[in-house]
């Protein structure tokens, strides 16, 4: 009969470290084992990250180029506040560079998609 354990498993079944509980040179020798495996996996793992990341990114790429002028400004907008909030408030640094990234972003591509428009100066008088 198999006693459960406080994980779930039962305790006669495979243990994943099995020379966790016996000398501690086996012990090491199974970390070797397990960290040369991961080491093995790694690069295979790193272009695949590679790969979703460059596909996720061309997907925002696509996104934004087919948002109205107005979401763009409306989300340029919001993050600059989110950001502007995030540092006076005293939040996390990380997520305020996030915010401050997301409302460049959009902002360069709402610049970048009207490059000759000019916002009017207001400050001279119109003479007709």
């Amino acid at each position: 009969m198999t006693t459960p354990t406080t994980n779930g498993h039962d305790a006669q079944s495979e243990d994943p470290w099995p020379a966790a509980t016996t000398q501690p040179g086996e012990t090491m020798e199974a970390i070797k084992t397990r960290a040369s495996s991961v080491l093995q996996a790694l690069p295979g793992e790193i272009d695949a990250a590679g790969v979703a990341m460059a596909g996720a990114v061309h997907q925002v790429s696509v996104t934004v180029a087919s948002a109205p002028d107005d979401s763009l400004l409306l989300g340029a907008s919001i993050a600059s506040g989110l950001a502007i909030g995030l540092l006076l408030g005293g939040g996390p640094r990380l997520l305020a560079a996030a915010a401050v990234m997301a409302s460049v972003g959009l902002g360069a591509s709402l610049v970048q998609r009207h490059p000759g428009r000019r916002r009017p100066n207001f400050a001279r008088p119109v003479m007709a």
